[in-house]
């Protein structure tokens, strides 16, 4: 089923028959793991409710990080989260990281930075086991 709902994981046979779907998001659809991290980062943003979620799209790529570029640009996903929701940008970074750590089964979530979280969730490897 394409577009992939978020936190749904593709297999690269997926991603390859849907090359079209990816093109428009900017990705290759060679690197199902960055598919992957995008979607796992959109299953957590995804408490904010879709319409929020939208709007907060909107103001990402207003600050110059589109929804694609999360994952590539983590320093500046976070500083736009500040500039968007002020001090509570601490909260919800805190649950980003948190998230990130439990499904990618990382146990010191609590010492890592949302930009780290980022960059470890870039670098994970989604093996076939966890797929959907």
């Amino acid at each position: 089923m394409w577009p992939p709902k978020a936190g749904q994981l593709i297999t690269r046979t997926e991603a390859n028959q849907q090359g079209s779907w990816l093109v428009k998001l900017g990705l290759d659809k060679l690197d199902v793991d960055r598919i992957n991290a995008i979607s796992l980062l959109e299953e957590v943003l995804g408490v904010l409710g879709a319409e929020n979620l939208s709007v907060l799209y909107y103001h990402l790529e207003r600050l110059g990080v589109k929804r694609s570029e999360i994952v590539d640009k983590p320093a500046e996903f976070s500083k736009a989260l500040k500039v968007i929701f002020g001090q509570a940008a601490t909260i919800l970074e805190s649950q980003i990281v948190s998230c990130i750590a439990s499904k990618t089964g990382q146990d010191h979530a609590a010492n890592l930075t949302l930009t780290q979280a980022l960059e470890q969730l870039k670098e994970y490897r989604f093996r076939p086991t966890s797929l959907t």
